[in-house]
């Protein structure tokens, strides 16, 4: 197995990232609620509805086998921290997760699906407890990690997964969903 020492470049390049610009029928679908409890109860909800992809993971050995980073297996919301790999359900993140926010309001995290492919796309929402605040973030620019001077990876061999730097209005504690295809993972993370 490689590891990871930089990402090589985007395959497609689509990102668009949206503040407090959601309508509450747009953010009462995924996540409703004022409080922590609130959201994540219907985060989890919500996760439980979605239909479960049954194949084998794209990256087994990774994020989705044994040792398990921290996290669930299971469909539930889990607090993430520090660098990661965080595990929820089919997702493990990862990143700044402890870091203050960028001038512009942004956290760099990376989002790893259990079933990906050079041609996939991202929904991130997210809510912070105990104002309404919504963040969406969308995507469909996928990378893959190299060894730093060695060879090419081969396309069979890649292991896609999105960057992103997810916006967030203001510091407190959010609640973030992401699906890609039946894959879904939900986050909270204490915001600086």
């Amino acid at each position: 197995m490689r590891s990871a020492a930089i990402v090589v470049g985007i395959v497609s390049s689509v990102a668009l990232t949206v503040t407090a610009a959601l309508t509450p029928q747009n953010a009462v679908q995924v996540l409703s609620g004022y409080t922590e409890a609130e959201i994540v109860a219907s985060a989890e909800r919500a996760g439980a509805a979605l239909a479960v992809d049954s194949r084998n993971p794209s990256v087994p050995n990774k994020y989705f086998g044994e040792p398990a980073p921290p996290g669930a297996s299971e469909r539930k919301c889990v607090a993430a921290s520090g660098m990661g790999p965080v595990r929820s359900g089919q997702f493990a993140i990862g990143g700044l997760l402890s870091e203050k926010r960028d001038k512009a309001g942004d956290i760099k995290i990376w989002w790893a699906p259990m079933h990906h492919a050079a041609q996939m796309s991202l929904v991130v929402r997210g809510r912070m407890a105990g104002t309404g605040a919504v963040t969406e973030f969308l995507s469909s620019g996928v990378a893959w990690p190299v060894v730093r001077g060695g060879p090419p990876v081969p396309v069979a061999e890649r292991e896609y997964f999105f960057p992103s730097g997810v916006r967030f209005s203001s510091a407190g504690k959010w609640i973030l969903v992401a699906t890609q295809g039946s894959d879904w993972g939900c986050f909270i993370l204490n915001v600086l």
